[in-house]
C-alpha cells in the first residue's frame, strides 16, 4: 500500500492526527496519545480495531522526521512519551502561517 500521508505536510498531518485522535487514543492513559501505544498499533499488534490505513497514517506520524519529538515536548520542553489533542493544537497554531503560505496559491501573493 502506498503511504496515503506522504504528502501531507506537517499541518496537514497534524490535523489528520488530530481528527482521529480518539482512535489512537492509549487505553493504559486515556486523554493521551502514547509513542508506546502508537508503536504497537504500527507493529499491527493493537488487534483488529485498526485498519491498515490507520497504521499508514501511525507510521507516517513516527517517521516523520521531527514530527513526534515536536508533539511529544512537555511543558518544560521535555518528552514525556505521550501528548494530547492540546499538543496537536499548539503544533498545529505553530504551522499555520507556513501552511497558509504554502497553500494559498498564487493569487493569494
Amino acid at each position: 500500500m502506498s503511504n496515503l500521508y506522504a504528502g501531507l505536510d506537517r499541518y496537514e498531518l497534524a490535523r489528520t492526527l488530530g481528527d482521529n485522535f480518539e482512535r489512537f487514543v492509549d487505553p493504559e492513559a486515556p486523554g493521551f496519545l502514547t509513542l508506546d501505544y502508537l508503536q504497537y498499533i504500527a507493529l499491527g499488534l493493537a488487534g483488529n480495531q485498526f485498519t491498515l490505513a490507520d497504521q499508514v497514517l501511525v507510521l507516517e506520524v513516527l517517521n516523520r522526521a521531527g514530527f513526534a519529538a515536536s508533539l511529544d515536548l512537555d511543558e518544560k520542553g521535555e518528552s514525556n512519551r505521550k501528548f494530547d489533542r492540546q499538543d496537536i493544537h499548539n503544533y498545529q497554531d505553530a504551522l499555520f502561517t507556513e501552511h497558509e503560505e504554502r497553500t494559498a496559491g498564487p493569487d493569494a501573493r
